[in-house]
């Protein structure tokens, strides 16, 4: 109930994501020369993009061969998607299953509300120590942003309430 709360206060009520979030993330995608990248607040068995490079949709369902997820608390590299996750490609929902995939939580007042990442269809070379780095870093700052989006809309809504 508090994870609910907690993203339901943090999405970004936005078309196509977040302006500074998406930059953000065409930024670690071409780093690592990747298709596609995403700030992604999970909630209900769904993912909701809140920043995103290479994506068509804002909003796409959790699988349920990622149970991993739920655990996750430090950046972790999938280098093939497929081979990892039997029966991923299975119920991918017409979106492509990446080959490569790497996520790092963002977290939130201790709790994890969702993840930053980076996917391609090829597979690639582990990354290098700068590269982890740079998506740690964005995962920070992404929740570094969305705390701030935060505090600004009850404010935003009290000002121009009074105006």
């Amino acid at each position: 109930m508090r994870k609910h709360r907690m993203v339901n206060e943090l999405l970004i009520l936005a078309l196509d994501g977040d302006p500074q979030l998406n930059r953000m993330c065409e930024i670690v995608a071409m780093l690592r020369s990747c298709r596609r990248a995403f700030v992604a607040l999970e909630n209900e068995g769904a993912f909701f993009m809140v920043g995103q490079h290479g994506f068509d949709q804002m909003q796409y369902p959790m699988h349920q061969a990622l149970p991993l997820l739920k655990n996750l608390t430090e950046s972790v590299e999938y280098l093939d998607v497929p081979a990892q996750f039997h029966g991923l490609s299975d119920a991918s929902g017409g979106n492509a299953v990446p080959r490569y995939l790497h996520i790092a939580p963002m977290v939130y007042e201790g709790v994890v509300i969702g993840y930053c990442g980076i996917a391609d269809d090829v597979e690639k070379p582990a990354c290098s120590d700068v590269e982890l780095h740079a998506m740690e870093t964005m995962a920070m700052s992404a929740v570094e942003r969305l705390r701030t989006h935060a505090v600004l809309r009850p404010q935003a809504a009290q000002l121009f309430g009074l105006l």
